[in-house]
């Protein structure tokens, strides 16, 4: 359940361009952040790279592309299910019930 609860959670999580550069992002809250770590089990430093840049690993090396505030919402929609439909979503909350 803790799962399902943090893929919800981070539909919570809110983002913001940097003030020094349009073309970073940055999560508005910490809190928001921290909760949905915690519902994970993993740090919130790992999330917080996780959800505002790409790393790409090719040959062993690794590229790092940071999100615009577009970018890293898009990102997040798809993991929380907001792509989800209404119906997809009835089962999988039914699941969890059952």
């Amino acid at each position: 359940m803790a799962i399902l609860s943090g893929v919800l959670s981070l539909g919570n999580i809110d983002f913001a361009a940097q003030s020094s550069n349009e073309d970073k992002v940055h999560i508005s809250r910490n809190e928001d952040l921290q909760v949905t770590a915690d519902l994970f089990g993993i740090d919130q430093q790992e999330l917080r790279e996780c959800m505002t840049r790409l790393t790409n690993k090719t040959r062993g090396e690794h590229i790092q592309i940071d999100f615009n505030k577009h970018q890293a919402e898009g990102e997040c929609s798809q993991c929380c299910g907001c792509e989800l439909s209404n119906q997809a979503m009835l089962l999988l909350l039914d699941w969890c019930h059952s």
